[in-house]
Order: C-alpha cells, then sequence, then structure tokens
C-alpha cells in the first residue's frame, strides 16, 4: 500500500478567478482587482502517495524555448518543461515519468503503482515500454469517472486553486500596477502548494470547540458512588419491557396503520419502476497500460497510423506534382494566347497592316508591306 501514487495536471492561469467580495448591501456593480482580462496557462503536474511522501511538481510553459527565470521560488526539486501550447503531450510526459523514476526508486523487484487518467499523452508507446522496463505498473482510470475516483482531482487541487487565487490577489495588491505572467506563477504556486514554515497556531481555540463533545469524564475513584453500566442497562431493560397504558394505546394504533398497509399489497417496483435501457453498456473498468497485450496493441496501433500517414503524404505529393505539372501547360498556354492577343491587336503606324498578316513564328521589327 506505501508504492501506490496518483498523477494528475490542472491548468493554472495567471488571472485569478474572484471568490468571495464584501460589497454594501444593495450596491449592483462591484469591482475586483484582476491581473487581466485573458492571460497564459501553465500546466502543474502534481503526484502524491498513500504514504503521504509526495513527488515534487512540474510546470509545463508555454514558450520553445527553455528560461531559468521561469523556476525562481517554486519548491524544491521542481521539474521545468516547455511546449509550445503549454500541454502536455507524449514526449512531455515522458520526462516526467524519468522525473518520477528518479524520486521513488522503482525497480522490477520493488514496483510501483501508478494510477492516472485516460489522457492520450499517458498511452504513448515510448511512455509504456519505459514504464514497464523500470517496475512502473500504471493503472488506467475508467473515462468520465476521474471527477470521483481520482484522489488529486477531489481531494487535492480544490482546495490548492482556492490558495492559488488567493496568492494571486495578495500579489496584486502588493505590487500596484503590475500584471501576473509566467515568471511569477512559480513563486505563487510556492506559497498555495505548501506554506514553509509550517504555521502550529494557524487554528485558533475556538475552532477545537467541536470536538469537546466527545471528552468523557475519568472513571470515579469509588465506584460504589454511581451505578455501573450493566446495572444501568438491566433496569432500562425491565422498565421496557412493562407495559403502559399510553404503550397499549400506541401499539393498537401502529397495528391499525400496520393492517392498513399490509392490504394494499402493492409492490414498491410497480410504484416505481427500476430504469431499464436497451443498450447493453459494458462495465468500466481500470486498465493495466503497461500490460504486455496492451502494450503490444498500442504498438500495432502506432505502426497501422504510421503506415496511414506515408500513404496519405504519398498520395498529396503526388496530387501536387499533378497539379504542378497541369499548372506548366496551362501557363504555356496562355502565354501562346496572350502572344496572339498581343499581335491582332498592333498594326504599322504607316500603313496600318496588322501583325497577324505576318508569316508564322517571324519577329515583327518591320512592317512587311512598307518596309519601315
Amino acid at each position: 500500500m506505501t508504492r501506490i501514487y496518483n498523477v494528475d495536471e490542472s491548468a493554472l492561469s495567471t488571472v485569478q478567478k474572484p471568490r468571495k467580495i464584501f460589497a454594501a448591501k444593495g450596491k449592483k456593480t462591484v469591482g475586483c482587482l484582476t491581473s487581466a482580462e485573458r492571460g497564459q496557462h501553465v500546466t502543474a503536474v502534481c503526484c502524491m502517495g498513500t504514504s503521504g511522501h509526495f513527488v515534487p511538481p512540474a510546470l509545463i510553459f508555454p514558450s520553445k524555448n527553455w528560461k531559468h527565470e521561469l523556476l525562481d521560488g517554486t519548491p524544491v526539486g521542481t521539474l521545468g518543461l516547455v511546449q509550445e501550447k503549454g500541454w502536455m503531450t507524449g514526449e512531455v510526459f515522458l520526462q516526467w515519468l524519468e522525473h518520477f523514476f528518479q524520486h521513488v526508486k522503482a525497480s522490477l523487484e520493488d514496483k510501483v503503482l501508478l494510477v492516472l487518467d485516460g489522457h492520450s499523452s499517458h498511452k504513448n508507446l515510448d511512455v509504456l515500454e519505459y514504464a514497464k522496463t523500470n517496475g512502473v505498473i500504471m493503472i488506467c482510470l475508467p473515462p468520465h469517472c476521474t471527477h470521483r475516483m481520482q484522489p488529486l482531482d477531489v481531494a487535492f487541487f480544490g482546495p490548492f486553486k482556492i490558495f492559488y487565487d488567493q496568492e494571486i490577489t495578495r500579489w496584486l495588491k502588493a505590487h500596484p500596477g503590475g500584471v501576473v505572467t509566467q515568471y511569477q506563477i512559480s513563486s505563487i504556486l510556492s506559497v498555495a502548494f505548501g506554506p514553509c514554515p509550517v504555521n502550529a497556531d494557524i487554528f485558533e481555540d475556538h475552532q477545537f470547540a467541536p470536538s469537546e463533545t466527545t471528552d468523557r469524564p475519568k472513571e470515579p475513584a469509588n465506584a460504589e458512588e454511581f451505578p455501573s453500566s450493566s446495572t444501568s442497562l438491566t433496569n432500562a431493560a425491565k422498565e421496557s419491557s412493562s407495559p403502559s397504558p399510553a404503550a397499549d394505546t400506541n401499539a393498537s394504533s401502529n397495528e391499525k396503520n400496520c393492517d392498513v398497509a399490509v392490504t394494499l399489497k402493492v409492490p414498491i417496483l410497480e410504484i416505481s419502476p427500476l430504469p431499464t435501457s436497451d443498450k447493453v453498456t459494458a462495465k468500466r473498468r481500470a486498465t493495466q497500460l503497461t500490460s504486455t497485450p496492451n502494450i503490444k496493441m498500442t504498438k500495432q496501433k502506432a505502426e497501422e497510423k504510421k503506415s496511414r500517414v506515408q500513404r496519405q503524404s504519398k498520395r498529396i505529393v503526388k496530387k501536387r506534382l499533378e497539379f504542378s505539372q497541369e499548372e506548366a501547360d496551362d501557363s504555356f498556354d496562355d502565354v501562346d494566347d496572350d502572344d496572339d492577343d498581343d499581335g491582332d491587336d498592333e498594326a504599322c503606324l504607316y500603313c496600318n497592316d496588322l501583325y497577324s498578316q505576318s508569316e508564322p513564328k517571324e519577329t515583327w521589327f518591320q512592317c512587311m508591306k512598307c518596309k519601315i
């Protein structure tokens, strides 16, 4: 149980989402300070285990070139990655998997179970082969169920996003006129991810009041002063066994009600039948991505996709060659037509003899009639 981990990705924006705003009652328009109308998105990859061990997060920045300033202020061991749009891809996830392997120290003798969703980047062939070779068993959750079954999605990213938005608001108040960019995300994420050092006095005394209901007094020194629990239970049983007039009245009324309910004899399924469907749906179960049959199927799909792309590229090249040849033929025809049209329109300035009356393939340097 100590070698089970869960990984999930979530987008962080430079524009925070306002939560709650205090304003005067009846005020129609309430303003809130934000960074910009539209911001940049950075993907955060978090991974934690059942034993409480967490892997340092990874940040995927929307950039082509890597800059070390992007990780200023991040937690220790944070992995910085770049992708043109800041999204998770198969190549990027392979880099994260190598980062994960360095921190969990998995091996074929001491394997690790990694639970994740069914994103296409997690099913990359290189990723599956690397995981299988290094002792990482990848389990894919059923589709459309991660909002209930994904531990990080349910218990971590919700509070984390709230703290992250609060930190952006504090940053904007501390830097009047400033704008949050991808260079400030790292320092803001570090505070929201986990305050360091830990504040032991963050909870006040009145917040522990609900826990006082479970406090019980100590056992008295002299047990004869208070009756034992067994004695009190025996007396309570005797009192409950002795009938009373009020109890007889209630029992008789209950019997009448029960008789009425029994005489109806209407099955609950007739009143509220269970929903049925003509379609037979298969049970959705978790899939082991690193299993040998799944890797073979993924490799077969990759080869089919590669051959399909090659055939498609050949067809495109052939069409382009045919199209370029047709364009070349049309261009020659246009040149000949233009020459004919130009010859029809031109005439000698002295005798008005047309160029079309000249001999074929003859260059018209002078009029054939007047020799000028």
